[in-house]
């Protein structure tokens, strides 16, 4: 292991196996600072029609897990076989960029609001391919951002339409999706984005990419009861299915074959092509957005961390956990309020916090390599 050494190696007695309590650390998940972040869905003011909504949040919901309900989750593809230095890059609340290049110590920290919220300067995710970062928010319009190396960034895009969730690259090109039906795609690099088909009445919240497609998942307006989903192959002609009676996505990612969703109230999905969903009932109250890395699916909740490998078969390792996850220097990571930042050496021992409360709140961590 590559930082943290001393401590971690002190709670080798709170090692536990799967099923069985992870020590929590006394640091509580919110500290009462805020309402739930983790699973909340878009309830806003202009939801039961009329004018587009901003995708502004309203009202508490599960136990917080320390990750904005738009934060995008890694794609598959971020685990296959790169070469390259690699560089840890987190995005969150008041456009805040930061990276690090071993897990000890975050630099090149760029805030443009200290005491940004659900505005224009939230970045709610951050994408990596291409040997390029994409970040991707925005509150009443959209905007993205774009590094080839997690420190220099460029700001070529502050004015969508709408808010962007995520920014995914797959088939040669960049993809993003995001509030009011906004879909996206740039064939340079994510300087510029053309393709959107206009106004929706739902809001994308995830997006990710897997055999030959681009899925992105969300609900629609209302009371975030139905579910909705787009599947493209090239970002700019898209299938959009509503999805009835089932309750709407929050987060989405790609793995082994597979996509698998999350969503309000304890929905959990699996599905090969983005079109067609199988439910899965694991018994939890509510999930936060998955994450695939290290060859399994890592689902947060508030009774702890969901792992399993198909995306169907799930089990439970109890106990405190935090969202975001993704395997970064021989460690796994993660993020909670407020900008905590989690560390364990495997997902059976307790998580550990190296960093936090530094400045404002992370929605998203992934893995990139530069040259």
């Amino acid at each position: 292991m590559r930082f943290g050494l001393g401590l971690l190696l002190s709670l080798t007695a709170c090692t536990s196996s799967i099923g069985e309590p992870i020590v929590d650390l006394g640091v509580t998940h919110d500290g009462g600072a805020t309402a739930d972040l983790g699973a909340r869905l878009d309830a806003g003011p202009l939801d039961q029609g009329g004018a587009p909504d901003q995708g502004i949040d309203a009202g508490p919901g599960q136990e917080d897990l320390g990750v904005h309900p738009d934060a995008a989750e890694p794609d598959a593809a971020f685990d296959a076989g790169p070469s390259g230095t690699p560089v840890l890059v987190a995005v969150g609340y008041g456009n805040r960029r930061t990276r690090t290049l071993d897990g000890v110590t975050w630099g090149d920290d760029q805030v443009v609001d200290p005491n940004g919220g659900d505005d224009n300067n939230l970045l709610r995710g951050v994408g990596f391919g291409d040997g390029r970062f994409v970040a991707v928010g925005g509150g009443g319009e959209g905007q993205s951002w774009v590094s080839d190396d997690g420190q220099t960034w460029h700001h070529h895009v502050t004015a969508l339409r709408a808010f962007v969730s995520d920014a995914v690259y797959g088939n040669g090109r960049w993809v993003a999706a995001g509030g009011n039906g906004l879909r996206l795609y740039s064939i340079d690099r994510g300087e510029s984005w053309a393709g959107d088909p206009g106004y929706y009445a739902g809001h994308f919240r995830g997006l990710s990419f897997g055999n030959g497609v681009f899925v992105a998942a969300g609900h629609r307006y209302g009371d975030s009861t139905d579910g909705l989903t787009a599947v493209s192959s090239d970002g700019e002609v898209w299938e959009v299915l509503e999805h009835d009676g089932l309750l709407g996505f929050s987060g989405v990612t790609f793995g082994n074959g597979v996509f698998v969703a999350t969503g309000r109230g304890g929905r959990l999905s699996v599905s090969v092509d983005g079109r067609s969903w199988d439910e899965i009932n694991l018994g939890g109250t509510s999930y936060d957005a998955p994450t695939f890395t290290a060859g399994e699916f890592l689902v947060p909740s508030a009774e702890g961390l969901w792992r399993g490998v198909d995306g169907r078969n799930f089990v439970r390792i109890d106990g405190f956990v935090p969202g975001g996850i993704v395997q970064a220097f021989g460690e796994f990571r993660g993020v909670s309020w407020q900008s905590q930042r989690w560390a364990t050496p495997t997902l059976g021992m307790a998580w550990v916090r190296t960093h936090g409360d530094d400045g404002p709140a992370f929605t998203e961590l992934i893995v990139g390599w530069v040259p």
